[in-house]
């Protein structure tokens, strides 16, 4: 009885508190009566955000191409081992032989400086007058364009050439850069001749300076070819001519002189007159007098006309492998401001392997390109870490990756070297 009881109690306490819960209405918040009021305004389909809000495929699309355009960025990035930083000097050397710090001065500073001074943009001038050489350095303001200013310079330069000493070499216009420093070493070698393979160094170097990322090619050692004039006194005086009145003639013929422009009907032609020699038999070939009668005394007829390599100053050797050191030339290659060493080395590999196709057998070319190697480490060590994670997916630590990656990068081939020695300058060593 007592069970039961209870029972019925626990049922009629159930039914009484679902009564009362069916009779109870649950509090209305504000958010729902301001849902319940708020009315969609038509004004906004015409906004500029509907097009995206609308649209989310668009959006996707958007941003996949924006995410696309930011990796292609990214591995398009010059790749450069230091900032690029422009220093807005320029140096003007010119070379005045056995002249005296007084003499150079007198004769080529200040003419140089005289013209140069008129320039805009320009914020100091200092020069230096030493023996046998003059070097003026022109400072310009920081604002100033730079390679603008480096144009005006070198063609007002140019203009007083015809006013320096005939003894005077040509002034020279050096722009100061920290990318001096040659991304390319080519070291050329061969059993041809000194002079012939001078020749294939020259056309390298023309062949080598016309990629756009290559600024300059400097050619050190090897011979150079000369052109020497040896007169004979008994026929210099029994033709009744002297040495200078010959020197005159030589002079005032090898020169290249302008002629003018010729206008066509959509181009304008410039016209040149070239008497410049450019082999022994040319200069050889030179008429010094002429006479009533017809007659033609030649520079061969009174003078020994040959070709000959100067005296060296500076000499170069390559080793490769441990072998004996043999002759060569090197090639050292600087790249223009702003341009990827990377690309600019591989498009001067390409233009290499092209022109050794056509060299005599025999001769070798050498490559010496850490810089680049450097560089390329650099960036896909960079790029591992910014999306492969390397080091983490091998399961080494970070920190050990990267040491093992720093002694790969300066590891160097010991079995091959090419040094330089100058007869006035220290060793030059590149191993």
């Amino acid at each position: 009885m007592l069970h039961f009881s209870e029972n019925k109690t626990s049922a009629q306490f159930l039914t009484t508190f679902a009564m009362t819960s069916n009779n109870t209405t649950p509090p209305r918040s504000s958010d729902s009566e301001y849902l319940e009021h708020l009315e969609f305004d038509p004004t906004l389909r015409k906004s500029a955000f509907n097009f995206f809000v609308t649209r989310p495929r668009v959006i996707l699309l958007l941003i996949a191409a924006i995410s696309m355009w930011g990796i292609w960025s990214f591995l398009r990035l010059p790749r450069e081992s230091n900032p690029e930083v422009k220093i807005p000097i320029a140096v003007v050397a010119t070379p005045f032989p056995g002249a005296s710090p007084a003499d150079v001065e007198e004769l080529v500073t200040k003419k140089i400086e005289t013209k140069i001074s008129g320039l805009s943009g320009i914020k100091k001038i200092t020069s230096t007058s030493a023996t046998s050489l003059s070097a003026v350095t022109v400072e310009y303001e920081a604002n100033e364009p730079l390679d603008d200013a480096i144009r005006r310079l070198r063609d007002a330069v140019s203009e007083v050439k015809n006013e320096l000493p005939d003894n005077a070499e040509d002034p020279s216009v050096k722009e100061i850069s920290f990318d001096d420093q040659p991304i390319l070493t080519i070291a050329l070698s061969g059993t041809v001749s000194g002079l012939s393979l001078r020749d294939l160094a020259d056309t390298i170097q023309d062949e080598l300076e016309k990629i756009p990322g290559i600024r300059e090619v400097n050619i050190s050692g090897g011979d150079e070819r000369e052109i020497e004039v040896a007169y004979d006194p008994a026929k210099l005086s029994a033709l009744n001519i002297s040495a200078d009145e010959a020197n005159r003639v030589i002079a005032a013929t090898n020169r290249a002189i302008p002629g003018g422009a010729k206008d066509g009907e959509r181009f304008s032609y410039p016209i040149r007159t070239d008497a410049r020699f450019f082999t022994a038999e040319e200069l050889g070939n030179l008429p010094v007098r002429f006479f009533e009668n017809g007659g033609t005394i030649l520079l061969k007829d009174i003078a020994d006309v040959r070709e000959h390599a100067i005296k060296r100053t500076v000499l170069s050797r390559l080793s490769a492998n441990g072998s004996t050191p043999q002759e060569s030339i090197t090639l050292d290659v600087v790249k223009r401001t702003g341009g990827s060493i990377i690309e600019t080395v591989d498009e001067a590999n390409a233009t290499m392997s092209r022109l050794e196709k056509t060299f005599p057998t025999g001769t070798h070319l050498d490559r010496h390109c850490r810089l680049r190697e450097r560089n390329s480490k650099k960036f896909r060590r960079a790029h591992a870490r910014l999306f492969h994670n390397r080091g983490a997916r091998n399961g080494h630590s970070s920190a050990h990756c990267r040491t093992q990656r720093s002694n790969h990068c300066r590891h160097d081939d010991p079995t091959r070297f090419l040094h330089h020695i100058r007869h006035d300058a220290p060793l030059r060593d590149f191993a």
